[in-house]
């Protein structure tokens, strides 16, 4: 009897053991990927912030697909966008779809008034970046722009200018049909 216990008791060890090391592989790819690389803070200071001012990790959200909006007040075509990708988020919140609103270093209360005027907040999550740091490290040069990322953190779709909810969709619809 004590002999089953005590190998009962090994192969229990080596499956926590095994389970240990393929979740810190998992968590260094993801903080190796292209959206993890972004959403980490540097120095250990937070790279973003909500609309309060407090800190925001987006690396939490690795693991998700992200559709990441970068937008400010003075882009016409962010006050398109932007409801439009909130209506998108509602729709495949459930399936592990998030979209993050990232503002371009605009005063939180410029940003404030509005997304109030637009009606964009439900389903979003609000980051700000008051360095402008997201938008240089994906070497962006139009407004808005529109990243897709996989759940593993990969950039697959990066579009400059307005973007259709429709091509988003499609991007949405390929990731999750992907999905081992």
């Amino acid at each position: 009897m004590t002999t089953i216990l005590v190998i009962m008791l090994i192969i229990l060890l080596m499956a926590v053991a095994m389970w240990w090391v393929l979740d810190r592989k998992e968590a260094k790819e993801l903080t190796e990927s292209a959206a993890g690389q972004v959403f980490t803070t540097i120095e250990n200071q937070p790279a973003f912030t909500n609309i309060t001012g407090e800190p925001l990790d987006l690396s939490s959200n690795v693991g998700e697909i992200l559709i990441v909006n970068i937008w400010a007040s003075w882009s016409p075509d962010s006050a398109t966008e932007l409801p439009a990708l909130s209506l998108l988020s509602q729709k495949y919140t459930d399936q592990g779809v998030r979209v993050v609103a990232m503002n371009r270093g605009e005063p939180a209360q410029t940003a404030e008034r509005f997304l109030n005027r637009i009606g964009a907040t439900e389903g979003v999550t609000l980051a700000f970046d008051p360095d402008d740091n997201f938008y240089d490290s994906v070497s962006g040069y139009a407004m808005p722009e529109t990243l897709v990322y996989d759940q593993a953190g990969e950039l697959l779709y990066h579009h400059r200018g307005v973007v259709s909810v429709e091509l988003i969709e499609q991007n949405i619809k390929q990731i999750l049909a992907d999905k081992p």
